[in-house]
């Protein structure tokens, strides 16, 4: 879905010293398939939910749709910190 929507991006709005750019991450998102580091996505929870704390922010609630797409595929976005009480 990235990568269709980075593509869509460069060929309709995308400024055109950036659409190299753009459609090379587009290609590689794309090369990348479905696959989720499971590890990856826990740290990067835990990180940004400390971030959150510190700032008084919600990630989860602020990016519903890819929390909403995360939980389609059985991955739901997880409220637990590492430092931040």
């Amino acid at each position: 879905m990235a990568a269709k929507r980075l593509k869509d991006y460069a060929e309709s709005d995308c400024r055109e010293e950036n659409k190299n750019q753009v459609m090379t991450l587009a290609r590689e998102l794309y090369m990348k398939g479905d696959t989720i580091n499971k590890d990856a996505l826990e740290k990067f929870m835990l990180f940004t939910n400390d971030l959150d704390k510190s700032r008084n922010q919600n990630f989860g609630k602020l990016y519903k749709e890819m929390t909403s797409l995360m939980e389609e595929d059985g991955m739901s976005w997880k409220s637990k910190t590492l430092y931040a009480a």
